[in-house]
């Protein structure tokens, strides 16, 4: 059962968690162990992206930080978060910050460039691409 592209491929779901094996790679959780942690804000080093609205230089922003493996780790992984008003049009805009953590990983931040009070909604998400 380990061996085989249903159950232990980038798109499946070995441990029934609903989170797929290439995000539980990407984002350094454990593929066997059923879980959704949630990233811990500013120190955490493992977990689902947490997406929340933060007051930054007086105004509200929608921020969304997550952990990803360094260029030099090596992983053919391509991180790219997106914020969208209406889920039809995603944008890769804001402030990036990036912390290292250690040489395989690195906690990144991003803060959209719109504020709350310039739109009635705002979404953020995390795509991950596995290089062929």
């Amino acid at each position: 059962q380990v061996a085989t592209p249903a159950t232990t491929g980038p798109l499946a779901d070995y441990d029934s968690d609903n989170v797929g094996n290439l995000l539980e790679f990407a984002l350094n959780l454990d593929p066997t162990f059923n879980e959704r942690a949630i990233m811990v804000a500013n120190t955490g080093v493992r977990g689902l992206p947490l997406v929340r609205v933060e007051t930054i230089f007086g105004a509200d922003h929608l921020t969304i930080e997550f952990v990803r493996r360094t260029a030099a780790s090596g992983s053919g992984l391509t991180y790219e978060a997106r914020f969208s008003s209406g889920l039809a049009n995603w944008d890769a805009v804001g402030t990036v910050n990036v912390v290292a953590i250690n040489p395989r990983w690195e906690r990144v931040k991003i803060v959209d460039s719109l504020t709350t009070s310039a739109t009635t909604q705002r979404f953020a998400r995390l795509a991950v691409t596995l290089s062929e």
